[in-house]
């Protein structure tokens, strides 16, 4: 049986990173999806911390050897989330 990937994702800042960070799998991608709806007034805020908690858990990760990748995207977050699932052939980290 081969490993998956998982997806990983990240579009309110407050997600618990718990099973992401002890994660073992072939890759971890984590997902950081800025929807645009909730953007009007601090931008630049939320996005920050989205990118802040994606660059925690990816470091969180590095020491243990575990692959992973940050990937930025615009849009709905369970849109770009079934659309990352796809392209990757990979499986949602819950």
């Amino acid at each position: 049986m081969s490993a998956v990937k998982h997806v990983f994702l990240i579009c309110r800042g407050d997600e618990d990173t718990f099973q992401a960070e002890n994660y073992s799998g072939e890759e971890l991608v984590i997902l950081v999806v800025v929807d645009a709806k909730g953007l009007a007034g601090d931008a630049d805020k939320k996005i920050s911390v989205l990118r802040h908690k994606a660059e925690q858990l990816s470091m969180a990760l590095a020491p243990k050897g575990v692959p992973n990748r940050v990937i930025m995207q615009w849009g709905d977050p369970r849109e770009e989330l079934n659309r990352c699932l796809e392209r990757e052939g990979a499986a949602q980290l819950l």
